[in-house]
């Protein structure tokens, strides 16, 4: 089970838990189940992993669906005086099961998961570091150029050779080598 840094048990497996007492006197009749949760970033995850694990459900042999936000929300607009609380939503979500096209999800595998979760680090740290070029540019042009003797522009002309050029004449050949409003 999964534990917080307190030893307790997470949020998650605790809400799993209370999910599961209140699914079982309602679930008795049925031989199957169809659970279905809307997709919010990667908040639904642990849940579903938990939920698709624990032995308690796995007498209904239940089928597992993860839903597209874009999808509930365009179901939504058809119906025309529906709230927004979380009991409109669950009936939302179970209508959108019944009646969408949906395909059953399955947990990804733990080499795929932690893979995606690298992979996702590694594009946060991409962002960040263009952010702080784009940062320290701010401070050459804004600060740095205004302080210089010789104005910003010789400044980074100097700094950097004839970037202006190089653009240009780049660009001049690329737009030379497409036909008109190609480029």
């Amino acid at each position: 089970m999964a534990r917080s840094s307190r030893g307790r048990p997470s949020p998650t497996i605790r809400r799993g838990e209370q999910f599961v007492a209140w699914l079982h006197p309602h679930a008795a009749p049925y031989a199957r189940l169809a659970i279905g949760v809307e997709a919010t970033s990667v908040y639904h995850v642990p849940l579903m992993e938990w939920l698709t694990q624990t032995p308690d459900l796995q007498r209904w042999q239940p089928t597992w669906y993860v839903l597209n936000p874009k999808v509930v929300q365009k179901f939504r607009e058809t119906y025309v005086d529906r709230g927004k609380t979380d009991r409109a939503d669950a009936a939302l979500i179970a209508d959108v099961m019944r009646f969408g096209r949906v395909t059953p999800w399955t947990p990804p595998d733990p080499r795929y998961a932690a893979l995606q979760v690298l992979t996702r680090h590694r594009r946060q740290l991409s962002h960040l570091i263009t952010q702080e070029k784009n940062r320290a540019l701010v401070q050459l042009f804004c600060v740095w150029g205004a302080v210089c003797p010789y104005g910003g522009a010789v400044f980074l002309e100097r700094l950097w050779g004839s970037v202006a050029n190089r653009v240009g004449t780049l660009h001049a050949r690329y737009a030379g080598s497409h036909p008109a409003g190609a480029v």
